[in-house]
């Protein structure tokens, strides 16, 4: 079964991304587990597992890549996906990360 972790600070993307999420692992027939964080710091105090993140890059208390960054210092085999809402992150996050 597939840990999958979303964070975003915006509730409407979030809940947005979850949905989107749960329609492709049903039509595909993935076993899956989604938790869903609207704080960075939230989710670190409360995953213990995690195979795939969704992370929002601009967040107010820690932004994505950070958070990537911590992810991958816990769980290394973690695979990242970012999401924002601002082209100019774009570049950022391919560069940096």
């Amino acid at each position: 079964m597939l840990e999958i972790v979303v964070c975003d600070d915006d509730i409407a993307d979030l809940e947005c991304a979850v949905t989107m999420l749960h329609k492709i692992f049903t039509s595909q027939k993935i076993a899956y587990h989604i938790e869903q964080f609207a704080s960075a710091n939230q989710m670190l105090e409360n995953i213990s597992n995690i195979d795939i993140g969704i992370l929002d890059i601009s967040m107010e208390e820690l932004n994505g890549i950070k958070l990537g960054r911590t992810l991958k210092e816990k769980f290394p085999d973690v695979k990242l996906v970012y999401i924002t809402s601002y082209e100019e992150y774009c570049m950022q996050v391919i560069n940096e990360v």
